[in-house]
């Protein structure tokens, strides 16, 4: 400021290097490293550039390729959920002062596997000033790691990478020999304390949480220790529980697995293979699979009903469905979608970090959504989708008064969005998951009072002549009883079924009344605007 009148004590310092010690330098450095990516990216997909005529200066200190005996077979790849354009064959990036090139190693794509190899070193070469050696005015070391080039800078069909090794034939990444070891020990080493230092504790968790970067499951896992970490850093030392020594034991297993090797079917975002709805009210669960067609309900006692709240319901009822749906899923690494018009219950199933005494119920479901991915070997996504397009798992949650075949009949007249394009079918839930319900009751000390009705879903709403009778004929008409609904939705009431002249109903389903001709669009009416939404 040209009022500042400085202090004789004030000096100037210009950072002229950036040691990774200091705060700013990571992302300081990264603005100069991602200009020599986004180069050697380029130099690797220019046709125009022949390194067998002009190669980089740094070349003859690169090793040759390292591939694999032909006999090893390739692991199996999946659908991505990321689409690439088809003559996209190889590409290069990095992070911070680590680079990473991948390319297709095919006979006709020699060339780019030429300039895949040196791109990097290129692109340092023409960026910064070349070094002029023993005439350099000013001694530096050339721009690129001469130790990380012979050790590390050459192609190959497994590498080291931020940490992971990864595998491009066997398609997976896995934790490294020594970090293996080295974090095995001290699992083993806190499993026999009776009480863990905070500095101990937020080492291991570290490590820990880098692992369930290739295990998203395990992060289910990591409550009990947490909630040590926290009450060592409160009071310098946390007594180690017989639960929080049970999952350091599960931690043995996980690093073990880690180390074996994940398959990168399971950690990058795939093309979903199971498409799972669910929703839940007071009453009741209900939950179908979009790609199966399996439906289930389930009706809780009065003793569940006040044992848990509803988000909690909704939690259990996306559970349940992935377990059973993930049942009906054939392929060998399943990506479980699982949907939800509940936004807690959503992030609950993708990441949770309950406190096991103040949420014993939330935390035994984390847990047993964990297990049931890791025993399929499955990856899961939760989505959230607004309740007015949910019409059939809200049905299966609340209409207990109709049997199995009238829900299907009426899911199959009224269309509804998501409606599997196979025969549904709704089962009964095995009596482990309906124990495993009872049990998560009981954990619950504090119940709630009931003071809630039963109440039908939109789409029983806006029928009559359905009895609730297992033993009645079921008989269906498409005509909407103005009193059976609020008045201000009475306007569209008429135009929320489908009409044509010729309506193919299920066998032994009886149309009532006069049939009517409606326009087609007007079944288009965005579903909100109908009975309760």
């Amino acid at each position: 400021k040209a009022d500042h009148i400085p202090d004789e004590d004030e000096i100037a310092v210009a950072l002229g290097r950036l040691p990774f010690g200091s705060m700013p330098a990571p992302a300081e450095f990264s603005n100069c490293s991602d200009i020599t990516f986004d180069l050697a990216n380029d130099l690797m997909n220019c046709d125009h550039w022949d390194p067998s005529e002009y190669p980089s200066p740094l070349k003859k200190e690169i090793p040759p390729p390292k591939r694999l005996a032909n006999n090893i077979k390739f692991g199996p790849a999946f659908k991505a959920d990321v689409q690439l354009p088809n003559d996209f064959k190889g590409g290069t990036d990095g992070y911070i002062d680590d680079g990473a090139t991948c390319v297709l190693d095919s006979a006709e794509n020699q060339n780019m596997v030429m300039r895949a190899e040196q791109c990097i070193t290129m692109a340092l070469h023409l960026q910064f000033r070349p070094n002029a050696g023993q005439d350099e005015p000013i001694p530096r070391a050339e721009m690129a790691s001469m130790r990380k080039l012979k050790a590390e800078a050459y192609l190959t069909e497994i590498m080291d990478l931020l940490g992971w090794e990864i595998n491009t034939r066997a398609f997976t990444v896995s934790l490294p020999n020594d970090k293996h070891t080295a974090w095995r020990h001290q699992v083993e080493e806190m499993i026999i304390m009776i009480k863990a230092p905070y500095k101990e504790l937020s080492k291991l968790i570290g490590r820990l949480n880098h692992v369930a970067f290739i295990i998203p499951s395990a992060r289910h896992f990591m409550n009990r220790l947490r909630k040590l970490e926290r009450t060592a850093e409160r009071y310098g030392l946390a007594k180690i529980s017989g639960e929080a020594r049970k999952d350091l034991q599960l931690w043995l297993k996980f690093l073990d697995k880690a180390n074996a090797g994940i398959s990168i079917n399971n950690i990058i975002f795939r093309q979903v293979t199971s498409l799972n709805l669910s929703d839940s009210c007071e009453m009741g669960i209900g939950d179908y699979g979009h790609q199966s067609g399996i439906g289930w309900r389930y009706e809780f006692i009065t003793d569940e009903q006040i044992s848990f709240d509803i988000n909690q319901k909704e939690y259990i009822a996306s559970s349940i469905n992935q377990k059973i749906q993930l049942a009906f899923d054939s392929s060998p690494f399943p990506c479980s979608e699982d949907i939800t018009d509940n936004t807690s219950a959503c992030a609950w199933m993708y990441k949770s970090n309950f406190d096991p005494k103040s949420h014993p119920v939330n935390n035994e479901i984390a847990r047993e959504t964990a297990k049931t991915l890791m025993a399929n070997n499955a990856s899961s996504y939760s989505q959230h989708l607004p309740g007015a397009a949910n019409d059939i798992a809200d049905s299966l949650s609340r209409d207990f008064h109709l049997t199995d075949n009238q829900l299907i009949a009426l899911f199959e007249h009224t269309n509804p969005p998501y409606l599997p394009k196979q025969k549904m079918r709704i089962i009964k839930l095995p009596e482990e998951i309906t124990s495993w319900i009872a049990s998560l009751a009981r954990l619950t000390t504090k119940k709630r009072e009931l003071k809630w009705a039963r109440t039908k879903s939109t789409l029983a709403h806006g029928i009559i002549g359905w009895s609730g009778s297992t033993t009645s004929k079921p008989d269906l008409t498409p005509i909407f009883k103005s009193s059976h609904v609020p008045k201000k939705y009475n306007v569209y009431v008429d135009s929320y079924m489908r009409y044509e002249e010729e309506i193919s109903l299920p066998p032994g389903i009886k149309l009532r009344g006069r049939q009517q001709k409606r326009p087609l669009f007007m079944w288009l009416r965005p579903s909100q605007q109908v009975v309760g939404r």
